[in-house]
Order: C-alpha cells, then structure tokens, then sequence
C-alpha cells in the first residue's frame, strides 16, 4: 500500500523520571520545554499546509509518553490540522488514512 507522505526530522527530546535521570549522556527537560517544541513543531506543520501528523514513538518513559500526549491534545484543540499517536499499523489504515477522524 502506498501513501503520499512526508517524514518529518525525528523529535529526540524528552521528559525523563528522576530514576533514570543519573545515567551517563542522559538529557531530560522541563515538562514546559517539551511541551512547547511538540506545540510548535506542529504549529510549524500546520503552517506548511498539512492536515494530519502521525507520532511514532520509541521512548518508554511514561513522563515522556505524558507529555507529549498533552501536547498533542493541546495542539489538536488550536490547530487546523489533526496529529494522532498510533501505536498499531491496522489503526493508521482505520482512522488516519481513511476517511474516519479521530481526535487524540
């Protein structure tokens, strides 16, 4: 199946527990600073033209996970285009590229 896509650079910053925050190389943010990249990342996106974002994620952190589920919230609410976090390939082909919407 092919879709007409772009694939935006990656976010690689998070917010990160105080239990893995002593590991070497280990970078951690205010929740306020994560929030705000992912807003405006997709504030950037939605001024581009485009009408759905998909997150992929990689990070196991619930902090993290916390965090940019509320920003995504927050840019849905604000913003004309949609951002959806999906975790299964059978829900990007139901709700994302279909003609079903779905609010995060």
């Amino acid at each position: 199946m092919e879709i007409p896509c772009v694939i935006a650079p990656p976010f690689y910053f998070g917010g990160v527990q105080a239990l893995t925050r002593h590991f070497p190389g280990t970078f951690a943010f205010r929740k306020e600073t994560i929030m705000a990249c992912i807003e405006e990342y997709l504030e950037n996106l939605d001024r581009f033209g485009f009408k759905r974002v998909v997150f992929f994620n990689d990070h196991g952190d619930k902090l993290h996970i916390l965090e940019i589920a509320e920003a995504i919230k927050n840019a849905n609410r604000k913003l004309e285009l949609q951002a959806y976090w999906m975790e299964y390939e059978y829900e990007l082909k139901e709700h994302v590229f279909s003609v079903k919407r779905i609010i995060f």
